[in-house]
């Protein structure tokens, strides 16, 4: 299957089946009025590999977040209702409720649709309706479905805060997995977990942690294995203690969303998102040229910046700081996605990569379900999005975006905005 791909170009795609011309020289392949293909498509033993050029949006068109947003919770308030110790995620109810996951105490606090503060739910400890690290929020069944992976333990709520039941994940007991982090739900009654492996090497040496995802059925007991991916870079050393460990600065990454039938995983050159089906199988692959920018010494500044700016560090606590943080192997170039999220209508919002102390907007490439890149969306700075264990950064509607953002001062808060499409 093709697009764009008049007769001088179909020779190209047969060399791309043999593997006889890189798949880069498919972005070059002119279209009739002789220009290159913005989009094109081409089958690949059995996955569609979709290529973009250019963004399918023209200039002045596209989607875009209201200027000020529809609702904030946990901004300029004094009241302990509305202020989080660490907001994880952020779900809306089908009455236009507010559910807010707040890791750091342990709950889920509920809000109306105008923001007051109705209920919370859970706390923290060991009991059924408790949790020592909840990590996942998700609206499942018409229930409120929270996922603690330090206990492997799902627990249900009622859209009223009732407490409804508590089970251990089931089916993965495999020795060679930790615990898991859930990374979205599909067909509603399957929670999708990636665990790292146990796994160590026996030589000093910079490799990518695999991690493997299954599918936790909500419903009943039983899981199955979806498929292998590649987790965070890492370097390990020799210590006085054996083999240690520690991440590369800038280091490769995947990053995995799922929702509806979709689970969605990042690549790991370019900026490429492959999307699989409910059974792991790969369907498409997504293209969109990459930035390549390398990592520069103005670039370490802003890290080191960022990362020692708002602490009660000394000076000598500060220069032994930016020392340690130097001393981290640090990747050659910048990772091109940053995190990733599936909206209502299945498109796949792919957020860019900007390092700390940029200080610029945050920005989703949007991918529609066929894999054509529509165009960038921005969004103010400060997603809350920034640790690997945090659920989806976004809830993304066919008219709003809901998110965690942290404020100028470090605090979690909540924002609903309208979502403009034209």
């Amino acid at each position: 299957m093709r697009e764009n791909c008049p007769e001088s170009s179909c020779t190209v795609a047969r060399l791309l089946r043999l593997g006889l011309l890189p798949l880069a020289a498919l972005a070059c392949t002119p279209s009739e009025q002789g220009q290159p293909a913005a989009f094109s498509l081409l089958d690949s033993a059995g996955t569609t590999i979709a290529t973009s050029t250019a963004p399918s949006w023209a200039p002045g068109e596209g989607w875009r977040l209201a200027g000020v947003p529809t609702l904030t919770i946990g901004d300029g308030v004094d009241d302990a209702r509305y202020l989080f110790t660490d907001a994880h995620a952020a779900r809306r109810l089908d009455d236009g409720r507010i559910a807010v996951l707040d890791t750091g105490a342990a709950q889920v606090r509920v809000y109306s649709a105008d923001g007051v503060h109705l209920f919370d739910v859970g706390g923290a400890g060991d009991g059924p309706a408790e949790f020592r690290y909840p990590q996942h929020l998700s609206l499942a069944s018409d229930s409120l479905v929270v996922y603690d992976p330090s206990l492997r333990k799902v627990v249900w709520f009622t859209p009223e805060g009732h407490f409804v039941r508590s089970e251990r994940a089931g089916g993965v007991e495999e020795s060679g997995l930790n615990f898991g982090l859930a990374r979205g739900t599909i067909h509603n009654d399957h929670l999708v977990l990636a665990f790292r492996r146990r796994e160590r090497p026996a030589t000093p040496q910079t490799s990518q942690a695999p991690f493997d995802v299954w599918r936790s059925s909500l419903r009943q007991a039983g899981s199955d294995y979806l498929l292998r991916v590649l987790g965070f870079e890492e370097e390990w050393f020799e210590s006085e203690r054996g083999l240690g460990r520690r991440p590369v600065l800038f280091g490769r990454t995947t990053h995995v969303a799922a929702r509806g039938s979709t689970i969605a995983v990042s690549g790991q050159v370019g900026f490429e998102v492959g999307l699989h089906d409910s059974t792991g199988a790969s369907t498409l692959l997504m293209r969109r040229p990459s930035r390549g920018t390398a990592v520069s010494e103005s670039i370490l500044a802003d890290v080191v910046s960022e990362y020692a700016s708002g602490s009660d560090l000394t000076a000598e606590e500060a220069e032994e700081f930016e020392r340690g943080l130097r001393a981290r192997p640090v990747a050659d170039s910048i990772p091109e996605i940053r995190s990733l999220t599936i909206d209502a209508s299945g498109n796949v919002w792919a957020e860019r990569f900007d390092w700390p102390g940029r200080g610029v907007p945050g920005a989703f490439s949007v991918f529609d379900p066929r894999g054509r890149w529509l165009g960038d969306v921005e969004v103010p700075a400060g997603l809350h999005s920034l640790r690997s264990e945090r659920s989806a950064p976004l809830e993304i509607g066919t008219d709003y975006v809901l998110g965690v953002w942290e404020n100028e001062y470090g605090a979690s808060v909540v924002r609903l905005y309208e979502l403009i499409k034209r």
